[in-house]
This record gives structure tokens, sequence and C-alpha cells, in this order.
């Protein structure tokens, strides 16, 4: 009778790419400083100016847009605080993914009303060179202003789970017995 067991470190640790070995968690929190006016039923590109924290530096200020470095499901959330809109226009809220929309929420004024809240936000299913845009629209023409009064209109980014690859410091054990 022989019995035996072998600790197998890092389970084909030798094969983690870089792109997946991430386990940190991967978050970042951007908004913009000023209004900005949305004048037309194109989507316009919302104008993050400003990053409260970005855990991997994913925010591209040239290309204003969040490019997605470790691949994973992301919840994106952009929460749009409209102000100076018209009773009756419909705005939007839209989240895109390398250009192309992925998920949205409308929500139209009504008369006596200041402000107007519109939080559009999906789990989205990235890989590492995807990128993420955010945009407004009114779908009657109408306009209005994104507004940035105490960081009412802001977009959080995270990736709600890590790499599937087991880490080199985790150990698997097996047993083997036999008569």
């Amino acid at each position: 009778h022989i019995k035996f067991s072998v600790p197998i470190l890092g389970w084909s640790s030798n094969v983690v790419m870089s792109d997946s070995a991430e386990t940190r968690v991967v978050a970042a929190r951007l908004y913009k400083n000023g209004n900005q006016n949305i004048a037309s039923t194109t989507a316009t590109k919302f104008l993050i100016d400003s990053v409260s924290f970005d855990t991997h530096g994913g925010f591209n200020a040239g290309s204003n847009r969040y490019d997605i470095k470790v691949p994973g499901p992301y919840k994106v959330r952009w929460n749009m605080m409209s102000v100076n809109g018209t009773d009756g226009t419909t705005v939007s809220a839209k989240i895109y993914k390398n250009g192309a929309i992925y998920g949205y929420n409308t929500s139209t004024w009504s008369s006596g009303t200041n402000e107007l809240s519109v939080a559009a936000d999906d789990l989205i299913p990235c890989v590492a060179g995807d990128y993420l845009e955010l945009y407004a629209d009114s779908q009657s023409d109408a306009n209005y202003d994104i507004s940035s009064d105490n960081l009412a209109s802001v977009v959080l980014i995270n990736m709600i789970s890590g790499p599937s690859q087991i880490a080199a410091s985790e150990k698997i054990v097996a047993i083997y017995e036999s008569n």
C-alpha cells in the first residue's frame, strides 16, 4: 500500500498571460468641471476632464474615453444631471463600447422641474484594448446642459471580478490512493 500527496503550486502558472494576471481591483471615478451644453438630436460625447481616482490609468484624456487594460466584466454607471431643459424634452444618457451603443436610459422634463437626473448603467464584457465612451442627446432637438455642480454628473467604472486563472501563490493539493 502506497499513499502520497503532491502539492501543485500555481497550477498552469507558467502559462498565465500578463494581461490576465491582474488581481487588484479595477476602479475609476470620472467627472467634468463646468457645465456642457447638449444642443442637438445627434449624440454628443460627454467631455470628462477630471479624475477622482483611476486604479489602472484607463482614462485617456486625449480621446476622452476609458481604455480597458484588464479583461473582465465591467460595471459602468453614469449619472447625468441635466439642467436648463425644456418641458417635454426627452434626454438620453448613453454608454458606448468600441464606438457602438451598448446601453442607455432616458428621462423626460416635466413642468416645474429645475433638474433632471438620468442614470445609465450596464454590465459590459470587455477585453484589453476595448474602450468605453459616454454620450448624451436630446430627442427633440432642445438645448440643455449637463451639470457639474457638486459632482452631479459622475461616471463610475469597475471590474466586478478578477482573473479566472489560478495565481502562483495558490496551492492545489491532490491525493492519490491505490491498493
